[in-house]
């Protein structure tokens, strides 16, 4: 299995660097951006396998991001987490176009939780998140419910 790529959205440099790291130890190659059109620009010149993007930043928010790479042929069909502080009703976030969502703060194994579960486990093997020592969470906000 190749390494995915993963483009980090945000601008928060602690958390951006958290998220990197975290996702680096169990296997994926991350891209960093610190706003919105640095983002866009990553993600059309490196073209990831996966965006996570913080939805409150300068120079250019999550919601512009998110419009403008889904009217881009060549972005749109990367699978994009929003991440905010602030709670959201799903249907708005995926009548914005993201595949996922997570709530601030995030602890590391919830962001793996959700790029595993729109990517497949990263590297190789079994699942990374069943080999971390962390305490399982539950259903992702944004997995279908039963």
């Amino acid at each position: 299995m190749s390494t995915r790529k993963i483009l980090v959205v945000e601008d928060n440099p602690e958390e951006r660097k958290i998220y990197s790291e975290y996702l680096g130890f169990v296997g994926g190659k991350t891209l960093k951006a610190s706003n919105g059109e640095e983002g866009v620009r990553a993600a059309r010149e490196q073209r990831p396998d996966l965006i996570i993007l913080d939805l409150t930043m300068p120079v250019q928010d999550g919601w512009t991001t998110i419009r403008i790479l889904r009217e881009d042929p060549g972005t749109r069909r990367i699978p994009v987490i929003a991440v905010t502080s602030h709670h959201l009703e799903r249907k708005r976030l995926t009548d914005a176009g993201f595949t996922g969502y997570l709530e601030k703060p995030v602890a590391p194994f919830r962001i793996l939780e959700e790029v595993e579960r729109c990517l497949g486990p990263l590297g190789e093997g079994e699942p990374s998140s069943g080999s971390f020592p962390v305490p399982g969470s539950g259903p992702s906000a944004m997995s279908p419910t039963t």
